[in-house]
């Protein structure tokens, strides 16, 4: 039984899995499986998860079922309509003018 440097999450690999890069379910950290001088394996951390926290993965791991229902039900994203941006725009306060507006008094500029 392995154990993440990271998060001590136990991971069962055998000696097949010598050389392979692992990445932590729990921390995200990026592992190798390597051999010790004594013939043990054991996973060293290439690239650690620097935002992991403790006490968030253990209520996360209290809960999944709450995770598994949103998985398996998706919330679709809102669309939005026409008529409904156009109202947004409405709403928005137009900017003061500061260019220059040329006039052509009645002529075509061509």
């Amino acid at each position: 039984m392995l154990q993440c440097p990271v998060c001590e999450l136990g991971y069962d690999l055998s000696e097949d899995a010598l050389g392979d890069k692992v990445v932590c379910h729990r921390c995200a950290s990026e592992l190798r499986v390597r051999k010790n001088d004594g013939g043990e394996l054991y996973l060293h951390v290439l690239i650690e998860a620097l935002d992991w926290q403790p006490a968030a993965a253990e209520a996360e791991e209290a809960a999944p079922q709450a995770g598994a229902e949103s998985a398996n039900h998706p919330k679709k994203p809102r669309l939005v309509t026409r008529r409904q941006k156009m109202r947004a725009m409405a709403d928005e306060v137009p900017a003061e003018r500061t260019a220059r507006v040329r006039r052509t008094r009645g002529r075509r500029r061509v």
